[in-house]
């Protein structure tokens, strides 16, 4: 058995481990944790004495491991170390948590084979790295080390073809701190049956033919490597991914990471650069400005279809010569969410500003 840890720096994503196994009573298994431990520099100058006691975000892969369907809710009986998510909330030992309790809009039906992920993020060392707890969800008993990752996924990211806003291939990137070489073996895929049970991933097939770096699929001791994946035509959901390795002595090592699939870009916001001009017409109407844009590399700004621009997209028309992807509220959805838009889009704000 082993565990499983991470470290997060910046806006890498960054996963690692062992493989856990623990299974409870009642079917639910323990089959991966990622371990994320605050950082502090200690090079900063502080207004007040600084407390660098650092806690952990850590990620908790629960498998249904039983042969019938276990239903989740905001009423399912949690408790780590003997208490509930909300009192460690009251206690300040954690800073926030995605367990069933947060979960206010609908239970989830978790069929057998299929894992979830549930997260908390402690606060101070009793939460960090070195330390242990029980998770209790109904009859089940998890144990769970919170330990220094050794080795890690530090990004994960989605590839896809221009114009296209489902990606169809993936890379990721390995951490080892470990004093000895693994060679990558196979990853895969753990996806939700429909957009509606997105908390319920499904394991899909193991992917074999990766496309490694280093070319002989060695991660070498104390270095980094990783690994391109086709997966063909992926849906805009959240995942787990699931990375095989082993040691140069053909112990296994499971390395997870849990994030939302969607293609990655690189996009430069103008922000609110549409505006009614003196002469009646709108700034996005008017080519010389569309030119500067364009010379500034912006590519994206506040806005959602404006006639006389988004719907000039023809041979020769200022959308298909000048394009800017959108970035507004959006609504209504069922408009906007169709695979002819969706390339358009760089994000949606529905809650204010993001």
């Amino acid at each position: 058995m082993h565990g499983v840890g991470g470290v997060l720096a910046g806006v890498a994503l960054m996963s690692g481990g062992m493989l856990p196994g623990q299974e409870g009573h009642g079917g639910l298994r323990l089959e991966g944790l990622v371990v994320t431990p605050h950082v502090q520099s200690r090079e900063m100058r502080w207004r007040r004495e600084a407390d660098f006691s650092l806690g952990a975000r850590v990620e908790l892969f629960v498998l249904n491991a039983g042969s019938t369907e276990r239903q989740l809710s905001a009423e399912t009986p949690v408790r780590i170390r003997g208490r509930t998510p909300a009192q460690l909330l009251a206690d300040d030992e954690w800073a926030w948590h995605d367990f069933p309790s947060a979960w206010t809009n609908r239970p989830l039906a978790l069929p057998p084979g299929a894992l979830t992920v549930w997260t908390f993020n402690g606060k101070r060392a009793p939460w960090g790295v070195g330390s242990s707890a029980t998770l209790e969800v109904d009859d089940a008993r998890l144990p769970l080390e919170v330990s220094e990752p050794r080795v890690w996924l530090s990004a994960v990211t989605f590839l896809g073809k221009e114009g296209n806003s489902a990606p169809d291939n993936l890379i990721f990137h390995v951490v080892n701190h470990t004093s000895t070489p693994l060679r990558l073996e196979a990853c895969r895929l753990w996806l939700p049956k429909n957009s509606a049970s997105w908390r319920a991933l499904l394991p899909q097939v193991w992917l074999t033919n990766l496309a490694a770096f280093p070319a002989d699929g060695v991660v070498p001791a104390q270095d980094r490597g990783g690994a391109e994946a086709r997966t063909g035509r992926l849906p805009l959901t959240y995942a787990a991914l699931e990375v095989r390795l082993t040691e140069i002595r053909g112990q296994p090592l499971t390395l997870w990471a849990h994030l939302r699939i969607k293609r990655e870009a690189f996009d430069i916001s103008g922000g609110w650069v549409a505006a009614q001009l003196p002469t009646g017409r709108n700034s996005l109407q008017c080519e010389p400005f569309l030119k500067t844009l364009r010379r500034l590399h912006v590519n994206t700004a506040h806005i959602a279809d404006l006639p006389g621009y988004t719907d000039q997209t023809g041979l020769g028309g200022l959308y298909t010569r000048y394009p800017l992807k959108y970035f507004n509220r959006l609504e209504p959805f069922s408009h906007y969410d169709t695979d002819a838009l969706l390339p358009r889009i760089h994000a949606v704000e529905f809650l204010g500003e993001p």
